[in-house]
């Protein structure tokens, strides 16, 4: 090489050696590296379409190697889960890459709860309406005055709420809805419950326990609400008298509607007004004179008002609504000899319902019972009668405690009684169903024990306020049983089971017999009633009270009662009489006071009644067929029954059977249990349809039929 490059003398090309050098081998040990398209979590719903967004892969040596990449996608969008997509790939050196996964997860499709208005519309102690209905979506609907112009009012009004409910239901009618151009709002007037009279212009409204500013047109919901519409006013205020002298205080009791138990409440720590009313400005009445209403005696007390007439009401309610007063200047006598003037004194005595609840609440005991389950119940009845709230609330949590249950069916009678009072319904607002219990002990003729007719009168009174009227056979069949025992001078019994006798049959004077009977019954009463007032003792004197509240003899027997209550407010003597005839006699007096009979005590309920089955069979064959009804009455034509029967075969099975003879072979009342199972149609000569369930269907088609 020396030589080639330093030596000057030439050489050629081929003389020189040529140097071979051996290529460099490079080891290609670096796998590839995956990356992911989009999101490693992907959720989507059930029934979605999933497109994988893919993913890249990149080699040091080899470079972009994605289309070699190795996807394992198991996603099932029909059905929820964890699903993986996977990725692998590999370089020409057979690297691999790190997997990559990315995570699916496929949901269930959460259908949001519809949202709900509960509606309860009631007059007094009658529930008109109670129900929900669906909140509208977004929007405004027309709703037609009382002129049929329409008017857009928001969907999601009270108004339109019970507009729509309307719309679907029978219970009531609008009959009424005011249009008020002024203030750009409708007004609802007057309602018609179902069987009832038109209720007009005292329409109150409440949404979960608060009275809105605005009418109901205005007042916009956004969804599970409690609406509570009731008929007459919200306040009131209660005069020991209308008519006083300058002489006599003047006491006043503030009360505020409880519309969700239909009772009257105290209120304290508002002002009571006396005002005098100025027609030209009935909202600013001049010259009122203020008290406020005691925390502890629930009284505003006002003394020397003079002689005029006012107005009485709460100055927080704009005087609204109130109570007219008449104040005359005392009478006066001459005193003797020195002609001195004194006053003559009102010293009629009245009873103290406040009293008698103090009483009773004295000797409630712990659990808010009684003790015995008679006087416990009648002590009930007798707090909502008056509007006790505290010793009602007391007691009805011990029954919501406890169970009752009788071999006496005058104890449930009594018990179911208790209940509807309180507004619990005897068929299932407990575990016991009381009406079944006082029907079954019916035997064609009249209700339990055959030598007792205290046990038939209770069961009416029950029954009247349980959906049963005087065209059911077993009204009937026990009223003439009733009028049947009742003595040739008017009584049945005693004056006590009379005058129970005369709250039974009141109401059902469209029978035949039971005006002559009640009658009868006022003419023995009366004629029993003695020179105190009395009718025999306290506890007769209160049921004939009851019975006969518009009858000129009961003004005494309330002088009686009067009498016979003692100062800590119970009746009877607090020093030989035991606690328990105390309790007892105190708690009947009250509904008696207040002329209330049980039957404007009870809540009404609908009647309800156990399913009938009937087996019907075709004459030539030995097929047997159970249908369940609603209970009809023995009158029902059984052809009827037999085109209900086929009618239900052909819409379950497309098959109408042959037109042989079918009758009804017996009849027999489903109970719990046997209700509890399902009910098959078995038809050997019908392919394919053994053991065909077509209970849901028949039973909508036989009420049809049936309504």
């Amino acid at each position: 090489l020396s030589f080639i490059l330093f030596n000057s003398n030439f050489v050629f090309a081929e003389d020189v050696i040529p140097l071979v050098v051996d290529p460099v081998v490079v080891s290609d040990t670096t796998p590839p590296v995956i990356s992911l398209i989009g999101d490693t979590n992907i959720t989507i719903n059930v029934g979605d379409i999933y497109t994988d967004a893919g993913s890249t892969a990149l080699d040091n040596i080899d470079g972009d190697i994605t289309l070699s990449i190795l996807t394992v996608n198991n996603v099932d969008t029909t059905k929820s889960g964890t699903y993986t997509v996977t990725y692998d790939a590999k370089d020409k050196a057979l690297n691999s890459a790190i997997e990559v996964v990315r995570t699916v997860v496929v949901k269930d499709v959460i259908v949001p709860e519809k949202l709900k208005e509960q509606v309860i519309i009631r007059s007094g102690d009658t529930i008109i309406y109670n129900g929900y209905y669906d909140l509208p979506d977004v929007g405004t609907i027309d709703v037609p005055d009382k002129s049929n112009v329409g008017h857009s009012i928001d969907k999601r009004s009270v108004l339109a709420i019970l507009y729509g409910i309307d719309q679907i239901s029978d219970d009531f009618l609008i009959s009424n809805l005011d249009y008020n151009s002024g203030f750009g709002s409708l007004y609802m007037k007057c309602l018609t419950p179902k069987s009832g009279s038109e209720l007009c212009d005292n329409w109150q409204y409440v949404v979960n326990d608060l009275y809105p500013q605005v009418g109901m047109d205005k007042d916009i919901l956004i969804g599970n609400e409690k609406i509570y519409v009731y008929f007459g006013p919200q306040n009131k205020v209660i005069l020991n008298s209308n008519s006083i002298n300058t002489k006599d205080d003047l006491k006043v009791t503030a009360e505020k509607y409880d519309y969700g138990n239909n009772i009257w409440v105290v209120r304290t720590g508002v002002t009571v007004g006396v005002t005098k009313p100025d027609p030209n400005n009935p909202w600013s009445p001049n010259d009122d004179i203020r008290s406020l209403v005691d925390s502890v005696t629930g009284e505003a007390k006002f003394s020397s008002i003079p002689a005029g007439s006012y107005n009485v009401g709460v100055k927080e309610d704009y005087y609204w609504p109130t109570e007219s007063l008449t104040v005359t200047q005392a009478p006066v006598v001459s005193g003797g000899g020195g002609g001195s003037i004194t006053p003559v004194l009102d010293t009629k005595k009245i009873f103290d319902i406040k009293k008698a609840f103090e009483f009773l609440s004295t000797n409630e005991q712990s659990n808010g019972s009684f003790g015995n389950d008679m006087y416990t119940d009648w002590a009930l009845i007798g707090a909502v009668a008056g509007g006790s709230y505290n010793l009602k609330n007391n007691i009805t949590n011990y029954l919501n405690s406890s169970s009752f249950v009788s071999s006496i069916l005058t104890d449930n009678e009594r018990h179911a009684m208790a209940l509807m009072s309180i507004n619990i319904n005897p068929y299932t607002g407990t575990g016991i169903n009381y009406i079944k219990k006082i029907v079954d002990s019916f035997d064609g003729t009249q209700f339990g024990d055959k030598a007792l007719s205290n046990d038939d009168i209770f069961a009416l009174i029950v029954l009247k306020n349980s959906g049963y009227s005087a065209s059911d056979k077993i009204i009937q069949k026990d009223i003439n049983y009733i009028i049947s025992q009742q003595a040739t001078n008017g009584s049945w019994g005693s004056i006590d089971i009379t005058s129970a006798a005369i709250q039974a049959l009141t109401g059902f004077e469209s029978i035949s017999n039971v005006k002559g009977a009640i009658s009868k019954g006022e003419s023995y009463l009366t004629s029993n009633q003695g020179t105190d007032g009395g009718f025999d003792n306290s506890f007769s004197t209160s049921w004939v009270l009851q019975s006969m509240s518009n009858n000129s003899s009961t003004l005494k027997a309330e002088d009686y009662l009067i009498s016979k209550q003692q100062a800590d407010g119970g009746l009877e003597d607090n020093i030989t009489d035991d606690i328990n005839t105390r309790v007892w006699s105190t708690a009947y007096a009250i509904p008696a006071v207040l002329h209330k009979p049980w039957s404007e005590i009870l809540s009404n309920f609908p009647k309800q009644q156990d399913p009938v089955a009937f087996i019907i069979e075709n004459k030539n064959t030995e097929k047997e067929i159970i249908i369940k009804t609603p209970e009809v009455e023995d009158g029902i034509k059984k052809e009827i029954i037999v085109n209900i029967v086929k009618d239900v075969l052909k819409e379950n099975t497309g098959i109408y059977p042959k037109d042989e003879p079918i009758k009804i072979k017996k009849t027999r009342t489903l109970h719990k249990k046997q209700l509890s199972k399902k009910i098959f149609l078995e038809d050997k000569n019908l392919a394919d349809t053994n053991n065909l369930n077509i209970e849901s269907k028949k039973i909508s088609l036989i009420n049809r039929i049936w309504n």
